[in-house]
């Protein structure tokens, strides 16, 4: 069953953007891809910095490590989301942000 979801997966994520291209325009579509990979790439960036920051207030004893360790995973499952094009791994990235 998970394999024939990863496989149908694709064509409906492929679906949902093709159909959003029909109704408003293809270069919203060309554009959401674009953006939404920008921020993906640049969660996945800005990552470097927030774990020099984190090691830092972690050693000053103002944050909890393991809470620091949950939340940069989170930020890497989001940037990773977003980084797929589509909508519905963007929705998720969002979901995960938010969550």
């Amino acid at each position: 069953m998970p394999l024939l979801f990863f496989l149908l997966f694709p064509f409906f994520e492929l679906y949902v953007l093709l159909e959003f291209a029909a109704t408003t325009s293809p270069l919203w579509a060309i554009g959401e891809i674009f953006v939404t990979g920008f921020v993906g790439l640049r969660l996945l960036q800005g990552e470097g910095i927030s774990r020099l920051r984190g090691g830092l207030a972690s050693m000053n004893g103002n944050i909890e490590p393991l809470s620091e360790v949950v939340e940069r995973l989170f930020l890497v499952i989001a940037g990773a989301l977003f980084l797929i094009p589509g909508f519905i791994t963007d929705f998720f990235g969002v979901l995960v942000l938010i969550g």
